[in-house]
């Protein structure tokens, strides 16, 4: 891990659900950790969902350990855009850095 790349402040969010005034429940996203990280692209997809074409961008992030448990429901913010966190690694298991496997809806 290169300390010197992580130039990205990035905010994992959690889902958390409440209820408005009709007893509806919504999803709402609190900030959970704010850190520094790496955003790495990784490669890109189409797909066709309905007769809608959806355009996806893969990417890898990494930051510095934490001891906070990170898991694939919450989500990544960098920038204004959100990213879905599909895994998340403690890599060798030696509690240095987390990298996360992430994509984003481009369109």
């Amino acid at each position: 891990m290169k300390i010197g790349h992580m130039r990205d402040m990035v905010t994992i969010q959690k889902s958390t659900f409440t209820q408005n005034s009709h007893g509806e429940e919504i999803q709402t996203w609190a900030d959970y950790i704010t850190c520094w990280g790496e955003i790495i692209p990784t490669g890109g997809r189409e797909v066709y969902q309905t007769s809608i074409e959806k355009a996806f961008g893969d990417f890898e992030v990494a930051i510095r350990y934490t001891s906070s448990e990170i898991s694939p429901n919450m989500r990544l913010s960098l920038s204004g855009q959100t990213y879905n966190i599909e895994s998340v690694v403690d890599i060798g298991n030696r509690h240095r850095e987390i990298h996360m496997t992430c994509n984003r809806v481009i369109s």
